[in-house]
């Protein structure tokens, strides 16, 4: 051995013998990529423009779609982006509307912990890892009486629900219309889930029972 620790970014000329043994350390912190954090855990990071971190959600409420605005949100909670572009580059090159998002795709991006008016967001410009399409949100329809929920996907499949909650894969699976019963008010909400996609935005709708031989006039 050389009987010396360097960084692996210096260069370590050998002179004429024999070597015996060279021994490497890395130190995984700094060559495993950007630390991979909720939401949740990301807000609680101290603002840093040289720090980086990775994040994954879901896209929501796109702003803007020169620069890339938008909500990220997953489990833990919501953060606003201050623009996304397709590789990492100093400023914002405009190049969001190429990566072909919408809401309701499963981002995952590199950004830093910045702040602007005291409200916590992701800076850098944050810059695009890759995304997960999500399912086509689903149509409710409820006319005369019969409430029917269609999707543009031929392999999708459809769960609603009718007390107000969320729908999800445990939800009543959608395979026929149906029918409305007098007194009946309720929303209806569907979600579509579709094999190697995300799960769509929900869809809702208002659907209330209308009595077919209820006046809708006086005549003329």
């Amino acid at each position: 051995t050389c009987g010396k620790e360097v960084e692996m970014s210096e260069t370590v000329n050998f002179t004429a013998g024999k070597v015996k043994t060279i021994n490497f350390n890395y130190n995984m912190a700094e060559t495993s990529g950007p630390e991979k954090l909720t939401v949740d855990e990301f807000l609680d990071k101290e603002v840093n423009a040289a720090v980086w971190y990775e994040l994954t959600g879901v896209v929501s409420n796109i702003v803007n779609t020169s620069y890339g605005n938008f909500d990220l949100v997953d489990e833990t909670g919501s953060v606003y982006v201050y623009g996304l572009t397709q590789t990492k580059v100093a400023s914002n090159d405009q190049s969001f509307s190429k990566l072909g998002l919408k809401e309701g795709d499963v981002l995952t991006l590199i950004g830093t912990r910045a702040v602007f008016n005291n409200t916590a967001q992701v800076g850098g410009p944050a810059y695009y890892v890759s995304h997960i399409p999500a399912a086509v949100t689903p149509v409710i329809d409820c006319a005369e009486n019969i409430v029917t929920i269609t999707s543009t996907e031929a392999d999708a499949t459809i769960y609603y629900t009718i007390d107000g909650s969320t729908p999800t894969t445990t939800s009543f699976v959608y395979d026929e219309p149906i029918e409305l019963e007098e007194g009946d008010d309720f929303t209806v909400k569907a979600i579509a889930v579709v094999e190697g996609k995300a799960t769509s935005l929900v869809a809702s709708r208002p659907c209330k029972w209308i009595d077919p031989n209820a006046s809708v006039g006086t005549p003329s």
